[in-house]
């Protein structure tokens, strides 16, 4: 499976520490036994975001990516449904992450969104709790595939704003699903037929909530080098103002 891939975060300016934690397979694979088990199931990448609203955000996105990715590929056993073991593995981890609040005093309700992408072969598979999100970039094709789970994602389900205007209502952070905060969570979940050439790009709402669609897709048409897409990416959101955590992970199969 030949894929490359680049990821970068930074601290926002309203933030005390950055709330934001990434994880591949590579970075977590210390004894080599992941790298064994990639063509088998697939190569994992994992983007999470502690809610800054609650205490000890970051120990929660930490936990949560680090969660997934273990029990991801140190089992034996055989992921028939990737849906369902998502769930499954997902509603784990929001149980461990409450238990953690309510046994500890100094970190009660830990929470942290969450998108993830599994890709095996030519599919992609790929889940999402909270308003990190996930888009495909085909040839001039930039589609988001994720849905968040917010209030103002609702209303522009519903017909009653445009995208465009997600990012200019005072409401646009408020979650209603996250990991570790309620006992019952549900996932987004997609899978992917995945064309000869794509883009792909994972990211939290240090960048959504500044950046519109549109110039998204541009910084992708402007430059086939993947480090300076990351930046022209980081170098965007802060001139529109971001002052959130602001990280992403790009996933390709011809860029370099």
């Amino acid at each position: 499976m030949k894929l490359n891939y680049r990821y970068g975060s930074i601290i926002g300016k309203k933030s005390m520490r950055n709330e934001d934690f990434i994880l591949t397979s590579e970075i977590m694979d210390r004894f080599g036994i992941y790298n064994q088990k990639i063509d088998k199931r697939g190569l994992l990448f994992v983007l999470c975001d502690g809610i800054g609203g609650y205490n000890s955000g970051h120990i929660a996105s930490k936990k949560c990516a680090e969660e997934l990715t273990q029990r991801f590929y140190e089992s034996d056993e055989k992921i028939e449904d990737y849906k369902k073991w998502f769930s499954d593995e997902l509603t784990k981890i929001n149980d461990i992450l409450i238990e953690l609040g309510e046994i500890t005093d100094d970190f009660d309700k830990k929470g942290t969104t969450i998108v993830s992408l599994v890709i095996k072969k030519d599919l992609a598979f790929v889940v999402n709790i909270g308003d990190s999100r996930l888009y495909i970039n085909y040839d001039d094709r930039f589609v988001q595939i994720t849905e968040d789970r917010t209030k103002v994602w609702e209303l522009f389900k519903s017909g009653r704003i445009r995208k465009n205007d997600l990012i200019r209502f005072p409401e646009k952070n408020i979650i209603t699903q996250a990991v570790g905060i309620d006992k019952d969570i549900e996932i987004n979940f997609y899978k992917i037929d995945l064309l000869e050439k794509y883009n792909i790009l994972m990211f939290r709402d240090g960048l959504t909530d500044v950046v519109i669609d549109t110039d998204l897709k541009i910084v992708f048409l402007q430059t086939l080098d993947l480090e300076e897409i990351v930046d022209n990416l980081h170098s965007l959101a802060l001139r529109n103002r971001s002052n959130d955590d602001i990280s992403l992970i790009i996933v390709t199969n011809y860029l370099k």
